[in-house]
């Protein structure tokens, strides 16, 4: 079962990678993000969309670190 989750895993993580280098080809405009009144500089969209899809498949590896909440003992 392992092993068919990672490649799974593997899978949707290749096909995502794929797709944002297609859509950043096709697409090599410049953007700027305007959030809460701050815009940034002018970036190509790919290098925009590559960061967005790092700092996801980062955060995404880092909540099964986080604690659950629940104690490790149980009262008895």
């Amino acid at each position: 079962m392992t092993r068919f989750v990672n490649l799974l895993l593997a899978a949707i993580l290749t096909t995502c990678t794929i797709g944002a280098a297609l859509i950043s080809v096709q697409n090599a405009t410049l953007v700027s993000v305007q959030w809460f009144g701050a815009r940034t500089v002018q970036l190509p969209f790919g290098l925009l969309l590559a960061g967005g899809f790092g700092a996801g498949a980062i955060a995404a590896g880092l909540i099964p670190l986080l604690p659950s909440g629940r104690s490790a003992r149980r009262r008895s």
